[in-house]
């Protein structure tokens, strides 16, 4: 499997990201604008991460139903971020990994440590990565999910990127 550097350097388009629930099939799929053509793809029982040739994020997929995540009361992503869109997907363990939500369920944690952050890092502007000093992937933030049925409002919101411009950092 080829790794990816994380870096923390110059200026980057920080690409516009949201979290699409199908609650019929039970999966969340995060879509990334401006689209991307993925060249590896890392799979695993209920995650899928699709990178591109430089290691950024292009699709996750989260097979795992809302109502088997943990709703956490006091749920608070990480809030002083470093931003890259380069990306290292090795998970910190091979135990399996903690689905958390909030009460509202619009924001999703994957857990795959408990263990302090290094670093969060910023790699879209609705997702974060947190990650340990030897670069393992200790928590993966969603922090914008909308309900969709029937892919409608996922298609829409790609469509309508062809006229979005990201941002700046």
């Amino acid at each position: 499997m080829k790794l990816f550097p994380i870096a923390f350097r110059g200026r980057y388009l920080i690409p516009e990201a949201v979290g699409f629930y199908e609650s019929i099939e039970g999966i969340l799929g995060v879509s990334f604008r401006p689209r991307r053509r993925f060249d590896y793809s890392i799979e695993a029982e209920k995650l899928s991460l699709e990178l591109d040739s430089r290691g950024e994020l292009t699709h996750i997929e989260v097979r795992q139903p809302k109502e088997n995540w943990l709703t956490v009361p006091r749920i608070i992503p990480p809030s002083h971020l470093y931003r890259s869109t380069a990306f290292f997907p090795v998970p910190s363990r091979e135990d399996g990994e903690e689905y958390l939500t909030n009460p509202e369920q619009n924001i999703l944690c994957l857990e795959f440590s408990s263990q302090p952050a290094w670093r969060a890092v910023e790699i879209a502007d609705t997702v974060t990565v947190e990650i340990s000093v030897d670069y393992h992937l200790l928590r993966l933030w969603i922090l914008k999910l909308v309900e969709d049925f029937g892919n409608r409002k996922e298609l829409a919101w790609v469509k309508a990127g062809s006229i979005y411009s990201p941002y700046l950092i």
